[in-house]
Formats: C-alpha cells, sequence, structure tokens
C-alpha cells in the first residue's frame, strides 16, 4: 500500500471509530469493509461495502435492507472537523450530522421551539415528530443541527442517498420543505452542502420564503393555497355563500344523503384501523385508475403512514376524519397538524356514491370542526384541483429546484434529470398537453385495473 492510500485508510479508519456503525447496518454486514470513494471535495463521501457482495449491484448474497440497497451512508455527528479541513475557512456554524432517534430530549425541545416562535414553519412536515418517524422506516434520513456560540440556531433534516445526492425530507410527499431555524441566521448553501456530505440537494415544496438563503441553481415558484380560519366558521361560510353556489349544492347533498342512504355521521379524528385500512385501500385504487404511482405499495411509507397516525404530542398529531352513512364509511379526509395548522393530505370517497359528493359534504365537516376545535389554518397542498380552487383564501408560495455544489456528481445529476424535467415542465405549462397527459394516465390505470381485476 502506498504511502498516500495508507494515509487516507487511516484517516478512514478513525472516522469510523468516530461513527456509530452498528446501529446502521445489518447484521450480516457487521464486518463491512470501509472503502474511501473519494468523489467529494469535503472528503467524506464514504459508504459501507459487504465483503459478500460482488462488484456488480444486485449481486449481494444476502441484501441488505438499505435504501440504496447495498450502501449504506455512516451517520457521524464528528464528521465537521474533518469536512471543515477542504474547504477552508468559513463563515458557517458549526454543523452536526445524526440520525433523528439521536436527537435528544434537549435537542427536540429547541427544535419545537424554533417552529413555534414562527409562523411560517408552522407545518406538520417540518416538525421533529415527521423526522422521527420518517428515520425509523427509511435509513436514508439524517439531520444537521447548526449551532453557534449561543447554542443550536437550526435544524435541516434531509434524506442522504448515494453519491451524496440529497433530497428534501419528504420528497414528493411533504407539502412543506427547509431548515427550521432562527430568524437571524445566515448560511452558505454550499458550505452547508459540504458539511452534509451533498453534492445535490433536490426540493420539490420548499417555503419560497428561503429561496434567497439557499440559492438555488434553479428554481420553479408554484402557489399552495390554504384556508384560513381566523374568522371562524360563520364567516367563513359565508364569505364562500357569496362567492360561489357551492355551499349551496353541498347543504343540498348532504340532505340527499341523509334522506336516501341513512344518517349522516361525521367523526372528526378516527382511531379505528378498519378506517385507515380502508382509506389506503381507496387511494390505492384511486391511483391505480389514474396511471400514478401507488404510495400505499411502498412498505415503508404504510408502516410510517400508520404510525403518523396515531401520533399524538403537545405540538403535532395525525387526524383520520371519517364520514358515514347509515353506518358505512363514504368518505374520509386524512391530515397531520402542528401548531394549529393542518397539512390536508389524503382525501378519499368511495366513487360509486359519486353523484352524492360525499368527498365535498366530508370536506365542508372537515373544516367545521377544525374551526369550532380553533384550528387556524389548513393547507391544501400545491397541484391544481377544482375544490382548492373553491374553497381557497390565500396562497403560499412553494419551490421546486435543486441547489448544487460544483462536483462531477452534481453535473451528472443535472444531466440525468434535464431532459424529463423539461418535458414534464413543457406539458404543465400547455393545458390542453396537460389535459391530454391526464387522459392518458386515466386510459392507463383502465387497462391495469381491467388487468388486475382479470387475474
Amino acid at each position: 500500500m502506498s504511502r498516500s492510500a495508507h494515509s487516507r485508510w487511516d484517516l478512514l479508519t478513525r472516522l469510523n471509530d468516530a461513527c456509530r456503525v452498528n446501529s446502521m447496518i445489518p447484521a450480516h454486514n457487521k464486518t463491512a469493509n470501509l472503502l474511501y470513494m473519494g468523489a467529494s471535495d469535503s472528503g467524506i463521501l464514504n459508504h459501507f461495502r459487504c465483503r459478500d457482495r460482488a462488484t456488480t449491484p444486485g449481486s449481494c448474497a444476502s441484501p441488505c435492507q438499505e435504501t440504496p440497497r447495498y450502501w449504506v451512508n455512516v451517520p457521524a455527528v464528528t464528521i465537521t472537523a474533518i469536512a471543515t479541513r477542504s474547504v477552508g475557512r468559513t463563515s458557517m456554524p458549526k454543523v452536526s450530522l445524526c440520525v433523528p432517534d439521536d436527537l435528544g430530549p434537549t435537542e427536540l425541545a429547541r427544535w419545537r421551539q424554533l417552529q413555534r416562535a414562527d409562523p411560517r414553519l408552522h407545518n406538520a412536515f417540518l416538525a421533529p415528530e415527521f423526522a422521527l418517524v420518517l428515520g425509523r422506516h427509511r435509513r436514508d434520513v439524517r439531520v444537521a443541527v447548526i449551532e453557534d456560540s449561543s447554542g443550536i440556531v437550526g435544524f435541516f433534516p434531509h434524506h442522504r442517498g448515494r453519491l451524496g445526492i440529497g433530497r428534501a425530507l419528504g420528497y414528493g410527499l411533504a407539502d412543506g420543505q427547509g431548515i427550521v431555524h432562527t430568524a437571524d441566521l445566515e448560511w452558505n448553501p454550499s458550505e452547508l452542502l459540504a458539511r452534509c456530505g451533498l453534492a445535490v440537494w433536490e426540493f420539490d415544496e420548499l417555503l419560497a420564503h428561503q429561496l434567497d438563503a439557499f440559492q438555488p441553481r434553479r428554481a420553479a415558484v408554484e402557489p399552495a393555497p390554504f384556508i384560513d380560519l381566523s374568522p371562524g366558521w360563520d364567516k367563513w361560510l359565508q364569505s364562500k355563500r357569496t362567492e360561489s353556489s357551492t355551499v349551496k349544492t353541498v347543504q343540498r347533498k348532504h340532505r340527499k344523503l341523509d334522506r336516501e342512504l341513512g344518517d349522516v355521521v361525521f367523526e372528526f379524528d378516527s382511531k379505528r384501523p378498519e378506517h385507515l385500512s380502508l382509506l389506503m385501500r381507496w387511494k390505492s385504487q384511486q391511483y391505480r385508475r389514474t396511471g400514478r404511482s401507488d404510495r400505499f405499495a411502498r412498505p415503508w411509507f404504510v408502516a410510517a403512514f400508520e404510525e403518523l397516525t396515531h401520533l399524538a404530542t403537545a405540538d403535532f398529531s395525525g387526524v383520520l376524519s371519517v364520514l358515514t352513512v347509515g353506518g358505512r364509511p363514504v368518505a374520509m379526509e386524512h391530515a397531520l397538524c402542528n401548531n394549529g395548522v393542518l397539512s390536508h393530505w389524503f382525501p378519499t370517497y368511495d366513487v360509486r356514491l359519486s353523484p352524492y359528493s360525499p368527498g365535498l359534504v366530508c370536506t365542508f365537516e372537515f373544516i367545521r370542526t377544525a374551526a369550532e376545535r380553533d384550528m387556524k389554518q389548513i393547507n391544501l397542498g400545491k397541484g391544481y384541483a377544482r375544490y382548492k380552487e373553491i374553497l381557497k383564501d390565500g396562497e403560499h408560495s412553494v419551490a421546486e429546484g435543486s441547489v448544487e455544489r460544483p462536483t462531477p456528481v452534481a453535473t451528472l445529476r443535472r444531466l440525468q434529470q434535464g431532459p424529463p424535467r423539461g418535458v414534464r415542465d413543457f406539458v404543465l405549462a400547455r393545458p390542453k398537453l396537460r389535459q391530454m397527459a391526464r387522459t392518458a394516465l386515466q386510459d392507463l390505470g383502465r387497462i391495469r385495473t381491467a388487468m388486475r381485476n382479470q387475474l
């Protein structure tokens, strides 16, 4: 072994000793070899490889339960000093990396305190509870704890994948992403990524007020509608009554359900497991009908979703609302609540009763009960839907894009993602093409459903 290689091995061996490895790798991988991949200028792009893994992915004799499957990123709160040497002097405060479960009561209390202090951060997907749950069901979740001389000033939860490709926590799932931090915190995005061992960080619902701080290479800002409950239910309902005929329609449908199918009963927060199972089944059917990827086909997400639904702390809770008619569930609303703000996550209904509009009836009951419980706001998330246009009182702004460091990995990622993203943006910007794409997906969904029913 050459002197430089020996020095490199010695450095990584000391890094290995500093990491809590045993808690992060499966039993068959305890005797892993530490290999230096050397693709990041932070000097910390390290991975573990099984002894019984061949040189090609997918050939491991006893596959790990990791994401990615055969490689485990090192979670080390001690890598900051090593990373800092290669990036030189920096204005960044101290940054320590950990997995969510390594956060102690003091850190979690500070996270919640920072979130309460800024109403813009009142979002369940930015809460420590969300990070903790996802961290228990995915191995790629990390939290960067940012500190200065006064103490902890920020938390940056994210997913860390192969080759330093990072994503916002809950990418594709969460309607709020970013850093939970003090009002006066400033950070250099490139240096922050270097401290986290990331070459690129991708987001799809970054809070738009953090765009200037992140300085993304590219970003597309989109509206995310919300319902303002601060006036109270009666005033809110009156305002909607004057804006459109929807309120009259919903009230008429409510009476029709009661008259033709049985007593209409609304339960704001059901904990019955059969209701949760039914919601997931209905959503899976909807995904198949519309030709979209089924989130509930992923075991890790089902486990995390169930845990989030039953979780309740002083600041965070899962909410499963159910509308029953004649004792039978006909529509449901799933939401996560943080500091009096509800994130409307998974609405669904029995499509066989579509003429009765049970979904809209359930949504109005959900809004009424939330207002009566002194909730402040309901976030509806980005993306066009007719019911959002009817119900919204205003819009937040969220952004999709990426932050990059000047590394080969970031360049390759940009080349990889560019063409499909360009096609998608081109289609979404043109209503006729967007409708054609939606119709094609629905046709595909019908074919898949028909084939599934024949099996």
